[in-house]
């Protein structure tokens, strides 16, 4: 009979601990954010991702009250920035904002864990596809120009990318290899240190951001060659697609989203989902979006979120196994 009496307290006890757990998670839901937000962003001061994160992060700053910090990772193919948030505590008080070369970096192994296991993404802040920039010393001004330049001259074309395994590296690669041409691969930290070398002649070819192009373009220091959308731009309406221009069927499109911990509680990642996605579609958001061929992120769910960054890591996963691309540091 005592012993029956003990198993109750016992029972009755843990009941209690885990009602106290679940209200403690509540209130902090509730409280959510008291204190500073670390964004991390992983990619370098002036990158697409960066000039996103600087239109959205004031507009959720201000209605939730509280200050966000924003900690630049650039470098190493975001892995600084990634391994950063894998290590932070799941309680929302460390973000990551980061592009399709998040799951890449899963598919490559270049993290010792399962991205899809330890990030979830809880917000999507923008889609874009890139523009193909030549310097103005290229001697084509079309894709198919381009490539008959680049047959001619095997490896006499350079093109950067913001680092090795990066989705501009593979783009320009498939596009390399659509076209049967030799191009040189230069890679850096990021592509905000390509550009300076794309218009000083040292790197001859660049996929970049509408956004980071557009000051550039604007001033004759670099030339487009072709956007690398499905269909045209109407923000970029006069610049042919690659796959219209004698590569069909060729696309490259990058997407920033917001990621958190996996544990972070449900109440923090809904907020935050609401929170961007009403930040990155306020008018004045998209007014400075829109000219660079940026779309505001999709007002996704979490559970679809979830889908479409699994289906990513599918896609790569697939694509690189069969590509043959040599991708050995």
């Amino acid at each position: 009979m005592l012993l029956k009496w003990d198993l109750l307290l016992c029972l009755a006890a843990l009941v209690l601990a885990w009602s106290a757990l679940t209200a403690a998670a509540q209130t902090a839901g509730d409280a959510y954010p008291a204190k500073p937000v670390r964004l991390i962003v992983s990619s370098t001061a002036g990158s697409a991702n960066d000039v996103v994160v600087r239109l959205a992060v004031p507009k959720v700053a201000e209605r939730l009250g509280q200050h966000f910090v924003i900690d630049n990772r650039g470098g190493a193919n975001g892995v600084p920035a990634l391994n950063a948030i894998v290590q932070s505590a799941a309680d929302g008080y460390t973000l990551l904002s980061a592009g399709n070369l998040l799951v890449l970096n899963g598919v490559l192994r270049r993290v010792s864990y399962d991205i899809r296991h330890a990030l979830d993404p809880v917000a999507q802040l923008s889609s874009q596809p890139y523009l193909l920039l030549a310097h103005p010393g290229v001697p084509a001004g079309t894709i198919k120009e381009l490539i008959l330049h680049a047959q001619a001259k095997p490896g006499s074309l350079a093109y950067g990318s913001s680092g090795l395994g990066s989705v501009n590296h593979l783009g320009t690669a498939l596009l390399a290899s659509r076209a049967r041409a030799e191009l040189l691969h230069v890679p850096y930290k990021g592509n905000a240190l390509a550009l300076p070398d794309l218009i000083a002649g040292r790197i001859q070819l660049l996929f970049a951001s509408g956004v980071s192009a557009v000051p550039h373009l604007k001033s004759g220091k670099v030339k487009a060659i072709a956007i690398s959308s499905l269909a045209r731009s109407p923000a970029f309406a006069e610049i042919p697609t690659v796959a219209e221009s004698g590569l069909p069927g060729y696309e490259l499109t990058n997407a920033y989203f917001m990621y958190v911990p996996r544990a972070t509680p449900l109440q923090i990642r809904e907020l935050l989902n609401r929170e961007f996605g009403e930040a990155v579609h306020a008018p004045d958001v998209q007014s400075k979006l829109t000219p660079g061929g940026m779309d505001p992120g999709a007002r996704h769910s979490l559970d679809h979120l979830k889908t479409l960054y699994q289906r990513e890591y599918a896609m790569w996963d697939a694509f690189l196994k069969t590509s043959g691309l040599k991708l050995a540091e």
